[in-house]
């Protein structure tokens, strides 16, 4: 992120919902997201921003970004396992990341439009359907 020098926006919900997940493979699926925004951003002034929200029961992380986008016929396949548009990619890291959240019950979802960017949506069950108050991790 620092070397291809891509802003992050953070925009956390000041009370962060509690969900049951494993951290370690949220971990791996978030990394997925962000690691494919990265390689997708080719230009100077690249931004990654994710923001969090509890709305109707639910915890929304939403991962953008403004890198080219994708086009229509590769969106349809995105989950696809071995299907990459990338010259070194396996496609199998949004297969494995789609299959991480919905073990979890959570559901996934992405937003394109070539020239605009993409924009991931994660959506998981809150714990009893109440936020705990907790401060934002500045990280």
């Amino acid at each position: 992120i620092e070397f291809r020098k891509i802003r992050v926006e953070k925009k956390y919900a000041r009370r962060i919902p509690q969900v049951l997940v494993d951290p370690e493979k949220m971990k791996i699926a978030f990394l997925n997201i962000i690691v494919n925004a990265i390689e997708a951003i080719e230009k100077s002034d690249g931004k990654i921003e994710i923001e969090t929200e509890a709305v109707e029961g639910k915890c929304i992380v939403r991962i953008s970004d403004n890198g080219p986008g994708i086009p229509q016929d590769q969106l349809d396949r995105l989950f696809e396992p071995f299907f990459t548009s990338k010259e070194k990619g396996t496609g199998l890291g949004l297969t494995n990341t789609q299959n991480i959240i919905l073990s979890h019950q959570g559901s996934i979802r992405v937003q394109s439009e070539p020239g605009a960017g993409t924009r991931f949506i994660i959506a998981f069950n809150l714990h009893d359907g109440n936020a705990v108050a907790l401060e934002a991790s500045p990280q």
